[in-house]
């Protein structure tokens, strides 16, 4: 894809549209192809580094324990969790 655009189109629309990516797509992928060479599109990260809603690890634990001693549902685990140790977490 990148050698068609350097050498073909020199055109990010048109490479873009031939291929069907979008242009940030292709920008990141040139980026990574500029920076480490042929094998850098392939070896990309493929999700977020870090994710915006994970749970601390301090009430992550007690989730855990409660959900394998007392074998705790959802439902019941958020309730008991937000009634006893004052820590909300949705049920889903």
């Amino acid at each position: 894809m990148i050698q068609h655009y350097e050498q073909v189109s020199e055109n990010v629309c048109q490479t873009c549209r031939f291929f069907g990516i979008s242009r940030s797509r292709f920008y990141v992928w040139l980026g990574r192809y500029r920076e480490t060479g042929v094998e850098g599109p392939r070896n990309g990260p493929r999700g977020p580094r870090v994710s915006p809603y994970r749970i601390p690890p301090e009430i992550e634990a007690p989730i855990l324990h409660f959900r394998t001693e007392c074998q705790y549902r959802a439902v019941r685990l958020s309730d008991f969790l937000k009634r006893y140790h004052q820590v909300f977490v949705s049920a889903p």
